[in-house]
């Protein structure tokens, strides 16, 4: 009786979807990663984050990294990125194409769109979050390994 009372008390958190819109809409997304302190996985759009958003990104990397956040990014060798001394990332095979972003961290996952006038659906789901970087471990394993160098020529001062 009392573990069926317990499992009728545990509430179910709702999954819930929002959208973000525009520079303000985004900046919202980097304060609440920063706000929530938990480790991200970021994949697709890296190179379009990264010029569209050169500093709202500069500011987010040095505020992550003195926060101790961890992050895990997956691009595309060709691509133009900056990670911060925090950020760990591999190279997705030249064929393999994510034409949107998606940022997961915690309970969230922010699906990026990075047209005019910017936006991020943001999904609040424990399983769904879970899902994502389930995935992403995934493919972050199979990804290649970028060389010092790599790393040195990316990473912000």
């Amino acid at each position: 009786m009392p573990e069926l009372k317990s499992r009728m008390e545990t509430r179910v958190k709702d999954t819930s979807a929002e959208i973000y819109k525009g520079r303000e809409g985004i900046n919202s997304i980097f304060r609440m990663i920063l706000r929530d302190k938990k480790p991200y996985h970021f994949v697709g759009g890296v190179e379009e984050s990264s010029r569209l958003f050169r500093l709202e990104n500069t500011i987010f990397v040095k505020r992550a990294e003195k926060a101790k956040i961890k992050g895990k990014i997956l691009a595309r060798k060709e691509e133009n990125f900056f990670v911060g001394g925090h950020e760990e990332f591999r190279y997705l095979p030249e064929n393999v194409v994510i034409p949107t972003t998606t940022w997961t961290w915690a309970d969230k996952t922010g699906i990026f769109v990075w047209k005019e006038p910017y936006y991020c659906i943001l999904i609040t789901s424990d399983e769904i979050a879970k899902s994502n970087i389930a995935s992403f471990d995934y493919l972050f394993e199979m990804a290649k390994r970028p060389l010092s160098q790599d790393i040195k020529s990316r990473t912000l001062k």
